[in-house]
Formats: C-alpha cells, structure tokens, sequence
C-alpha cells in the first residue's frame, strides 16, 4: 500500500490517502500535546504509539461487534500497528459517504 496526499490534520492525528483510495486510509498518530485551548504545547515520546494502540483495539472491538466504524487492517503476520517512516502508523478502510466539515444539529 502507497501513501499519497494528506487529507486532513488534527490536533492528534493525520489523514493520508492511499493508492486504493475508496478502501483505505493511513491514519497517523502525533506524539504532540497541549493543554489549555493550546496554551501548554509539548512533544510526548512515544504519545503517538500509545494512542494509536488504544484507537486500533477500540476500532477493532466495535467492527467485531456490528458496529460501522473505520476496521484497523491486519497484515499477513496479523500485525495491526505499522510503522510509516518511523512513525506509529494504522491503515483503516474507508467507510462509504462523505465528511461533514460542518455538521448540524441534523447530523
């Protein structure tokens, strides 16, 4: 699988296109922290690993129980975590329809 464009970047993570694009995405976690509306900023070794970890196996957990969320994909040795240029890293499928950048009430 082949990274391509950045999609969209958070507080704690980046969105990355993938040369299968209406299947997959590469999510990748930050080791960034801040506190107070980003007042207090500060680089967390490690941050990034652990909260992609407990977003895998909570993904994961909900995919297993009917729940339509973004599945984190195993590779061959059933490895979840992987590493993109040193960096934690999880590839997840995409789900069918759009992002709202602005929901309502409605949404």
């Amino acid at each position: 699988m082949e990274k391509r464009q950045q999609l969209r970047e958070g507080k704690a993570k980046i969105l990355f296109e993938t040369d299968q694009p209406d299947r997959f995405l590469i999510q990748y976690f930050k080791d960034d922290a801040t506190a107070f509306n980003a007042l207090k900023k500060a680089n967390i070794d490690g941050k990034g690993v652990v909260n992609n970890t407990v977003s895998t196996w909570i993904f994961k957990h909900l995919a297993q129980h009917g729940i339509r969320v973004p599945e984190p994909m195993a590779d061959a040795a059933g490895e979840l975590l992987f590493s993109l240029r040193g960096k934690p890293t999880a590839v997840v499928n995409k789900l069918s329809g759009k992002s709202e950048l602005t929901p309502s009430p409605v949404h």
